[in-house]
């Protein structure tokens, strides 16, 4: 699920992930922990003209992506808290704010990227003396989804996930959504080369092409003044990188699955009456 913003949340300092390699985190663990993330979230990534009340503090609706929400919220120092007070590591061999080598040890060691890069790199990679992106692994993607999913009804800071994400992710999950929909009703394949022959270009601007290629159409995830936001062109080029890396079927299944489960009504009645 996402991570929030809330200033006043607090949760016990230890945790019960009470798992192993091939079982889900607990309720109550993914409760603790993604309570104890909500502290110190980027607060630009939330529209202020929106609000949902808990425990005396307002949220926005959720406008940024995925690196967002585990890099711009607190998961990241809850996870080496977890792995410092459980697996007994270091922390300051892991504090520098792109290492994902922390995620990985939280993963029972799975890889996050195929190619084995340990630090996200914010600004794109170099490959053979050309612009690249990061090329996820499937089998982190894979866990991800099993492990870190809380039930519907699990309680984080007293509410209950499906009314937070409703309140307050519904945005971000839903575009994501729509924009899988779109490229495949477009044409997947045949978006992925358009891309990929500009790709090679170094001067190729990615996020101007996006912008320009997929300029119309979805206008509830239009850029929000004043707010880090996630655009639906960005989530295009997300899903088109994930075509090339192939991931794509694996996260859609994880994702539709999530959405069936906490959205299940528009995705029948948006989705599913499209097929």
């Amino acid at each position: 699920m996402g991570l929030l913003y809330v200033s006043s949340c607090k949760s016990p300092a230890t945790f019960d992930a009470n798992q192993n390699e091939s079982q889900r985190f607990s309720d109550a663990f993914l409760s603790r922990i993604y309570t104890e993330s909500m502290e110190k979230c980027y607060t630009y990534m939330f529209d202020p003209s929106t609000s949902f009340e808990c425990r005396g503090t307002s949220y926005g609706t959720y406008c940024a992506g995925i690196k967002g929400m585990v890099l711009y919220s607190s998961f990241a120092s809850v996870v080496l808290d977890y792995l410092s007070q459980e697996k007994g590591i270091d922390k300051a061999d892991y504090n520098d704010f792109y290492d994902i080598q922390k995620f990985e040890l939280l993963a029972a060691g799975l890889p996050v990227f195929s190619s084995g890069q340990k630090k996200f790199k914010a600004w794109g990679i170099q490959k053979n003396g050309r612009q690249d992106f990061h090329h996820y692994n499937p089998a982190f993607i894979q866990w991800a989804f099993k492990h870190l999913v809380p039930k519907p009804n699990a309680l984080i800071a007293d509410v209950k996930a499906i009314e937070l994400y409703q309140a307050v992710f519904l945005r971000y999950f839903r575009m994501m959504a729509e924009t899988h929909q779109y490229l495949l009703h477009e044409g997947y394949a045949q978006e992925v080369s358009a891309y990929q022959r500009l790709w090679v270009d170094k001067s190729f601007d990615g996020l101007r092409y996006l912008n320009e290629r997929y300029a119309t159409g979805f206008e509830s995830y239009r850029a929000i003044k004043g707010v880090s936001t996630m655009t639906a062109p960005m989530a295009i080029g997300f899903w088109l990188r994930r075509k090339i890396d192939g991931t794509d079927q694996i996260l859609w299944k994880g994702m539709s699955d999530f959405l069936k489960i906490y959205d299940g009504e528009w995705y029948r009645n948006k989705l599913d009456a499209k097929k």
